[in-house]
């Protein structure tokens, strides 16, 4: 039968390769390849043996039900079931070795959070703590005082901004379970920001965990989620793929137009040839739009005005520009960088954002996920100026829509449908 039981040994890798991926896919559904384990996987390593024979089950049944006997002989898994444990075994110390080495030197660090919290829980949570149970990196920490009630909101404002500057990936929690006034009000506080919450363990469930598993400090519950991110991960991915590839393949393919509008409106007025203003990006993340300039003035303070039909300060191709949106394209190298994504709310000028904050209530949630071109509301209409505020209510609803909704899918019909309104001269 060959060597132990195989035809070949072509036969032995093929089989070795289908099991890797069986376990591996179980593994992962069992989550045994979170951070954490790599740091603190000794504990685990019963757990991966007891699904790699498992994969060997699945894999064995599936040989049998499709006839492979012919050419894999039952005798096989005698040799191969001892073999993937050793390998299993082997592997996983590896891996728990580099991770402590990388750990130590400061080579592997988590996503990047800010610690928010009560002092008295603060103080029994370390770095290292968070590093090694949760795979969570501190860059930093915001003390609140609960018994003052008016400055709750204020330190989470604060540390709101500090998040934006610092590029901060999450923000944590830190408050007794039995507080849950407080809980309750941190929460609706962070609401304001895009990023996921979570809620650490307090000393309490900590110290009962650490009865149970004997491990002082460790603890065996994980962190609650306040609040999810808008977006779900695999969409991201998939949003910023699409992102990269059209922005890419639409500016090499219309390189010569934009060529074009940039001599004409270098001829047609003085002035730059590309307008820049701030705009709040996701999360409130402030970056610097680009556009064609179709006017005469480039405002970018605390009071904008709107254009309107037949304004005296657009330019002669400055009209022409903005009624077929070209002078929209030179977004699309925001796109490239990140600051936006092709479909999304329409950002505003900060100073339209800090009027509108004020009006229209859960403002902010547009900036829960990146600004686009085109979005969910402008292929309804709901585009141009907004004279009353019933006028931004009804785009800033389109866009609540559209987080709730988002997927490629709908990118992609609203991708459609905005071409359709350019090639009808109904562009935005």
């Amino acid at each position: 039968m060959g060597t132990y039981g195989f035809h070949s040994v072509g036969n032995a890798i093929c089989l070795g390769l289908i099991d890797g991926v069986v376990f591996v896919s179980i593994a992962r559904m069992a989550k045994l390849y979170s951070f954490t384990l790599f740091v603190n996987g000794e504990k685990q390593i019963g757990s991966l043996l007891l699904y790699a024979l498992l994969s060997t089950i699945v894999l064995a049944t599936v040989l049998v039900a499709v006839n492979a006997g012919l050419y894999i002989s039952r005798g096989t898994f005698l040799y191969f079931v001892p073999l993937q444990q050793f390998a299993v075994v082997t592997n996983r110390a590896g891996l728990i070795y580099l991770a402590r080495r990388l750990l130590k030197v400061g080579t592997l660090t988590g996503p990047s959070v800010l610690l928010i919290g009560e002092p008295h829980e603060l103080d029994q949570i370390s770095e290292s703590y968070l590093l090694s149970e949760f795979g969570l990196h501190e860059v930093g920490r915001i003390s609140l005082n609960l018994m003052a009630d008016s400055t709750i909101e204020e330190s989470i404002a604060g540390a709101l901004a500090r998040s934006r500057s610092a590029r901060i990936e999450r923000l944590v929690v830190a408050i007794g379970w039995n507080d849950r006034a407080s809980i309750e009000r941190v929460r609706a506080s962070l609401r304001r920001s895009a990023l996921p919450a979570l809620l650490l363990p307090d000393a309490n469930v900590r110290g009962v965990s650490s009865l149970c598993t004997g491990v002082p400090q460790r603890s065996a519950v994980g962190m609650i989620t306040l609040q999810e991110a808008a977006t779900a991960r695999g969409t991201l991915f998939l949003k910023r793929v699409l992102d990269i590839s059209v922005s890419a393949a639409v500016l090499l393919a219309l390189a010569p137009l934009m060529a074009g509008a940039a001599l004409a409106i270098r001829w047609d007025s003085p002035g730059p040839v590309i307008f820049r203003q701030r705009r709040n990006g996701f999360d409130g993340r402030q970056f610097t739009i680009f556009k064609f300039r179709s006017m005469e003035v480039l405002e970018d303070g605390p009071e904008i005005t709107q254009a309107v039909k037949g304004d005296a300060r657009v330019t002669r191709v400055g009209a022409f520009l903005r009624r077929t949106s070209i002078d929209e394209l030179p977004q699309l190298f925001n796109v490239l960088f990140g600051h936006m994504s092709l479909v999304g709310p329409r950002p505003h000028a900060l100073a339209h954002d800090n009027m509108y904050s004020v009006l229209i209530d859960r403002y902010f949630h547009r900036h829960h996920v990146k600004p686009g071109i085109t979005g969910w509301a402008q292929i309804n209409g709901a585009r141009g100026r907004t004279q009353v505020v019933e006028q931004m209510k009804r785009r800033v609803d389109f866009d609540f829509w559209y987080i709730d909704h988002c997927s490629i899918w709908l990118d992609i019909l609203i991708l459609a449908r905005t071409a359709i309104c350019v090639l009808k001269d109904e562009a935005y």
